[in-house]
């Protein structure tokens, strides 16, 4: 293994994104990693371990959730919007999930200050860990921390 490579489950190198693939939450993961980099410090294998966790969290979340699907009308081109919505009320918060409407929360102050004066917004995450497994997920209960 050469000195510029990172050990991630994506194999991925120091200087490149991690390849989130084409699923459905590859986006949500990509911009939760970027924004774990960009506001709080998380070097690159923990903002990936996070992005992932998160993606698999949601998945697992809404995999039973009921969807409903909104048609636009098709345009002189045959091409047409599909809007989708799905949520699901009572889910466990998981370390990843938390984390993120915490990023969610933090880019919108960025947003709303800007126009106000020049601010930055960041913080520190001391550690990591997603404790929470797919057995627990969904009980209310945490695992204790060791």
């Amino acid at each position: 293994m050469s000195a510029n490579t990172v050990n991630t489950t994506a194999n991925t190198t120091a200087n490149t994104k991690p390849d989130f693939g084409s699923g459905r939450y590859s986006s949500v993961m990509a911009e939760a990693y970027s924004d774990a980099l960009r506001l709080t410090g998380m070097d690159k294998a923990t903002a990936e371990k996070f992005a992932r966790d998160l993606g698999s969290d949601l998945g697992r979340a809404l995999a039973k959730s009921p969807v409903s699907v909104g048609y636009g009308k098709a345009n002189k081109d045959g091409k047409m919007t599909l809007k989708e919505a799905s949520s699901v009320k009572g889910i466990y918060a998981t370390r990843p999930i938390t984390l993120a409407r915490l990023l969610s929360l933090a880019n919108d102050l960025a947003k709303q200050a800007k126009p106000l004066c020049d601010v930055q917004v960041s913080f520190e995450i001391e550690r990591f860990d997603d404790d929470t497994g797919p057995s627990d997920f969904f009980s209310g209960e945490a695992k204790e921390a060791n």
